[in-house]
């Protein structure tokens, strides 16, 4: 028999491909004929290896639950010969790197949409809140003398609370718009839209009431307790200070705890908001 027929039949039944398949090791007529079948069973075993991989990929890029479902359409893409052709496996690239996206003056216009402009206005929130909360207030607390640091919160707080208002306003709409399910069910806050609406809720109530109720009533005690200290000559704090000054201590300190509690719940909604959208997506849709 001829030499390339003996080495053709222990390829085929050595080959771990006859296996998979369990094809049995048997002569065939053909050496031609054979040599090609298991040169077709090889490409078709690191063919499906390698799409397995690219829905392997394709899912990894997706959070949770919705890996399941989006692994399964990912298998149906890759395994239908219309939408993906059979390729080589030395010439293999992975589908996520496939598409190449180009930026051109049309791009860049489409970018301004709902979506966006949610991702931008959360951010700015998110940051400015993140800024106030722990940063720049611990920062100008440390460096200028209290009175006037009480002078400067009195300045910015306002403006925070007015900004926070306007873009939790824009937030809470454009999340309400684009979840029916926050109309439909409302009383249902263990729904995840309705939860992510709740929260956007505790942001807008929280800086509603500091800057309204909360903020005017804290600078007021504050700017009393400056003109008091300057009338006995003491600090606040200094003992032998007079019972309207101990008063005024208590005040203060109740308005600034409700201010800063309401604040805090403000940033911890705001962090779980992120959290969610990041992992699940905001879900805008177009406003036109």
């Amino acid at each position: 028999m001829h030499a390339d027929c003996m080495r053709t039949r222990r390829m085929w039944a050595c080959d771990p491909a006859t296996l998979l398949l369990r094809v049995p090791a048997r002569p065939l007529a053909n050496c031609t004929r054979e040599r090609e079948l298991v040169d077709r069973t090889r490409v078709w075993i690191a063919r499906m290896c390698f799409r397995w991989l690219d829905c392997y990929v394709l899912a990894s890029t997706f959070p949770g639950s919705l890996r399941t479902k989006h692994l399964c359409l990912a298998c149906t893409y890759l395994s239908c010969p219309l939408t993906n052709p059979p390729r080589s496996p030395h010439s293999h690239t992975f589908t996520t790197m496939s598409h190449v996206s180009t930026i051109s003056w049309s791009t860049v216009l489409g970018l301004f949409n709902a979506q966006g402009l949610y991702q931008v206005g959360y951010s700015w929130l998110f940051g400015m809140s993140l800024w106030v909360t722990f940063i720049g207030g611990t920062i100008a607390h440390r460096t200028l003398p209290r009175q006037q640091f009480g002078t400067l919160q009195h300045r910015t707080f306002p403006i925070y609370f007015v900004i926070s208002i306007l873009l939790s306003t824009g937030l809470l709409g454009l999340w309400t718009y684009s979840h029916p399910a926050v109309r439909t069910h409302y009383l249902s806050p263990s729904r995840g839209d309705v939860a992510q609406a709740y929260a956007l809720v505790s942001v807008l109530l929280s800086q509603v009431v500091n800057h309204y109720i909360i903020g005017p009533l804290t600078s007021k005690t504050m700017f009393q307790r400056h003109r008091l200290e300057k009338q006995e000559g003491k600090s606040y704090n200094e003992p032998g200070v007079s019972d309207e000054m101990k008063a005024l201590n208590k005040t203060f300190a109740k308005l600034h705890g409700i201010s800063s509690l309401a604040n805090l719940t403000a940033f911890l909604a705001l962090l779980f908001h992120g959290l969610w959208i990041g992992n699940v997506g905001a879900g805008i849709k177009t406003l036109f």
